[in-house]
């Protein structure tokens, strides 16, 4: 504001600066023109506008600068800066020059400051415009039956067609029948499948080897026509043989490989044919006769026997035999020594049975029956056949078995042999035909032929064992301790007599061999047993 003025009214802003609205009382301000405004001469005028493409970045611009290169205010006025057009990005916040995006990145709205980084299509999308200075990239998914194998792509072309299909220069289109594509390079057309290889309807990605016979599941087929590019062989239904036939070549690989129907033949002897065009040979031990078609007609040899309805026959197990496809139970309390057994007399007794005739059961065919009955009592039983006792002091229990089954009665043992009797010694006992030694302190009483031992003169016997006779009594070896008569006392704890007791003092012996202790008469004195 110019000093010479007479008045604050007089006064006029300078370039670059506007007269400010004041309140009433207040002094006038001269402000600067903000950015994107100008004012050129001294004057208290508004601050102007920055043309079109024009611009003001400082504060009290007196002019306006005009837009650089690449740059532009689109259409508006008052800009403190130009804004850089599509494709260009000013250097800095403050620089006024503006510079093409970088190769990877773009900027396509003049509003934005800065280049934004280029991006990749998804996974399986096609690139229908590429990304450059100006604009991004733009995507469309890949059309069906196509990809990106797995990657994320920049640049434009068609999408790879799948495996199985070629690009035409449109789109994706399967390879026709007999024809392959075993990979998504849209370079190669589908190829003709090679010889010995098919293929067989639309969009194969690779050819099969052709089948060199026939191999439907669970039934038998022969090749009826060979194979072409678009098909493998032509298979039919092998014929199917009647029971009590067979194949005869087989139907098959077997026969003239593959290329040959069923000829069906009467089942051999020896098997059976249950249809189907099978043969089975009958189950062992068994035969059967032609046209022979099922187990039923394979009959069991002797020694053999069906044991499951419609099964084979098998060989009599232990303690069975087998005649006409039965299985008949060895008697009671008998056992055959194999197996394949086809008489009854191939059944023997157990030990300490024997064998007892009997009717036969069925005369037809057994020749005679028997049971086995157990062994008597004082006799023993083997090999079919009962035998005494060879002594007649010798007693068996039923069932015995063995000639040492015999044992000799008490008082008397077995000889080694087992046939006699043999009487038992003194100071021994004998019970169940074996001999046994007494005790140091037992004896016999001086007897052969005892089956027990008794305690030895002066010892008693308490709790199985032989004791002390004990004071006041005496032992004579028989087991028992009997009491001194009255008036009397032994010397020791093993007296083995009646007279082992002697009187006492005042008394004597009475006389004769169990004689009581009397007083002694007057005018004597007895002491112990002497008058």
């Amino acid at each position: 504001m110019h000093d010479a003025a007479d008045d604050e009214f007089d006064c006029l802003c300078d370039a670059g600066y506007d007269d400010h609205p004041r309140t009433e009382g207040t002094p006038r301000v001269c402000e600067a023109c903000a950015a994107g405004f100008f004012k050129a001469d001294e004057s208290n005028a508004a601050c102007a506008a920055c043309a079109v493409d024009f611009f003001a970045a400082a504060l009290a611009s007196t002019e306006c600068d005009e837009c650089g290169l690449d740059s532009s205010t689109h259409g508006d006025t008052g800009h403190a800066l130009c804004d850089c057009v599509v494709g260009f990005a000013r250097l800095g916040a403050t620089d006024t020059q503006c510079e093409a995006c970088v190769t990877g990145k773009y900027k396509d709205d003049f509003r934005n400051k800065d280049c934004s980084a280029c991006e990749l299509c998804p996974v399986d999308h096609d690139v229908t415009r590429e990304c450059n200075s100006s604009h991004p990239i733009a995507c469309a998914a890949c059309p069906v039956h196509s990809s990106s194998l797995g990657r994320h792509r920049a640049r434009t072309g068609a999408c790879a067609c799948d495996a199985g299909y070629a690009y035409d220069g449109v789109g994706c289109v399967a390879c026709e029948p007999g024809t392959f594509k075993e990979h998504s390079n849209n370079s190669f057309a589908c190829a003709e499948c090679p010889a010995g290889e098919f293929a067989v309807g639309l969009a194969s990605t690779a050819c099969g080897e052709c089948s060199a016979h026939c191999e439907a599941p669970g039934a038998l087929s022969f090749v009826a026509a060979e194979c072409n590019a678009s098909r493998d062989v032509v298979c039919e239904p092998c014929t199917v043989c009647a029971p009590g036939t067979f194949s005869q070549p087989v139907c098959g690989v077997a026969s003239g490989n593959d290329r040959n129907d069923t000829v069906c033949a009467v089942c051999t002897p020896g098997f059976f044919c249950p249809g189907a065009g099978v043969r089975t040979l009958c189950p062992g031990g068994s035969e059967s006769g032609a046209g022979s078609n099922s187990t039923g007609d394979c009959g069991c040899v002797l020694g053999y026997a069906t044991f499951v309805a419609g099964g084979g026959c098998l060989p009599c197990g232990f303690d069975t035999y087998c005649r006409g496809g039965l299985q008949m139970a060895c008697p009671a309390h008998s056992l055959t020594l194999g197996v394949q057994n086809s008489v009854i007399h191939d059944c023997v007794c157990l030990r300490g049975f024997y064998k007892v005739a009997e009717a036969a059961v069925d005369p037809s065919w057994l020749a005679d029956n028997f049971s086995c009955a157990v062994c008597t009592i004082d006799d023993f039983c083997n090999n079919n056949s009962l035998f005494n006792c060879s002594d007649e002091r010798m007693r068996s229990v039923a069932g015995s078995d063995e000639a040492a089954d015999c044992r000799c009665v008490n008082g008397f043992y077995n000889s080694a042999d087992h046939t006699t009797c043999l009487e038992c010694e003194r100071n021994h006992y004998c019970v169940g035909g074996s001999i046994f030694a007494c005790a140091a302190d037992e004896w016999t009483q001086g007897q052969t032929r005892q089956d027990v031992c008794t305690c030895r003169p002066g010892l008693r016997a308490e709790g199985g064992a032989c004791l002390p006779c004990g004071l006041g009594s005496f032992c004579v070896g028989d087991d028992h301790a009997e009491p001194c008569r009255a008036h009397s006392v032994t010397a020791d704890v093993n007296a083995e007599a009646y007279h082992d007791c002697h009187c006492d003092v005042g008394f004597g012996d009475g006389g004769g061999a169990f004689g009581p202790c009397v007083p002694c008469a007057p005018a004597l004195i007895c002491i112990y047993t002497y008058v």
